[in-house]
């Protein structure tokens, strides 16, 4: 949510939100943050949650993926990981999917 928004931001010193779910711009460069739980409630992996049409968008323009996890820590956020991929990266697994989900464990293999 907003903490990890507000994070992301900080970490690339980042202007106000773009459209299309693309938070970011940093310079020319379009950047759209994702962030996940390590662990859901119910004890399973938690997963980045990727849009085609949002995709699409961020690749014809260069853009990058910004991939954080974190775990819950009081009434605040621990990141766990922070890692950056080019879209291009990415489109190998979207396979066309409306909606593809990306546990964090699957992004260390992109």
């Amino acid at each position: 949510g907003y903490k990890i928004e507000k994070w992301h931001r900080e970490i690339v010193k980042a202007e106000d939100s773009q459209v299309w779910e693309v938070d970011h711009r940093k310079g020319n460069t379009l950047i759209e943050s994702k962030a996940c739980l390590i662990v859901n409630g119910n004890g399973s992996k938690s997963s980045f949650k990727i849009k085609t049409a949002n995709h699409k968008y961020l690749l014809e323009h260069g853009g990058f993926y910004l991939f954080s996890a974190y775990r819950l820590q009081g009434r605040g956020v621990k990141p766990f990981f922070i890692y950056g991929l080019p879209a291009s990266r990415v489109e190998a697994v979207m396979n066309g999917s409306p909606i593809k989900s990306l546990t964090w464990s699957q992004i260390f293999k992109l």
